[in-house]
């Protein structure tokens, strides 16, 4: 976002192309739900290397874990999940907080460098637990934002996407309103 311009800009559009539903057993032993999903992302191109830093919001207790991918051979762009620093404090959890709402422990983060061959388009892959809280014909909403590492979040230029994760048996679809056009494939 920027100071001047109000309101989100479409910079980001999540497209999924994939969706798959999993029990597993949680730390407690009982069964739960996971969701595995698949997704291309098309971002406004930027130019040169740089550290960006994404957020994503979750639900309490909640886990996520995120994978990028490139090109048609799916080469992987590295991502880190945020570490905590010297004080235990998760930075960018604790930023997104600051800046978007929220506690730090609603917050996931995760470090990438981007490197201009990178490209505008590529995927990605998360899994997302435990969904049991989703009902089975809802969907839950999940903000996620993109910066560069230096941008003061309160004051500077980020970008805004929304993944929706639909309940096992949700026949809802979404609709895109304005902003960029999906490519044909």
């Amino acid at each position: 976002m920027s100071g001047r311009v109000k309101g989100a800009k479409p910079n980001i559009a999540i497209k999924t192309t994939d969706l798959k539903y999993e029990d597993y057993r949680g730390k407690d032993g009982r069964k739960k739900k996971k969701v595995k999903k698949s997704s291309d992302v098309d971002v406004t191109a930027q130019k040169g290397a740089f550290g960006v830093k994404v957020g994503i919001r979750v639900e309490r207790g909640q886990e996520v874990e995120l994978s990028l991918y490139r090109g048609s051979n799916g080469k992987v762009i590295p991502i880190d999940d945020e570490e905590p620093d010297d004080n235990g404090v998760m930075q960018i959890a604790r930023e997104m907080a600051k800046a978007f709402g929220g506690e730090e422990r609603d917050w996931r983060g995760f470090n990438v460098t981007y490197l201009e061959e990178y490209g505008s388009q590529f995927s990605t892959k998360f899994q997302l637990q435990p969904i049991d809280s989703i009902p089975t014909n809802g969907f839950q909403i999940l903000p996620v934002i993109v910066a560069r590492v230096e941008t003061d979040l309160a004051k500077g230029h980020y970008f805004v996407g929304t993944s929706i994760v639909p309940g096992a048996t949700s026949k809802g679809r979404s609709i895109r309103l304005g902003g960029k056009k999906a490519g044909k494939k």
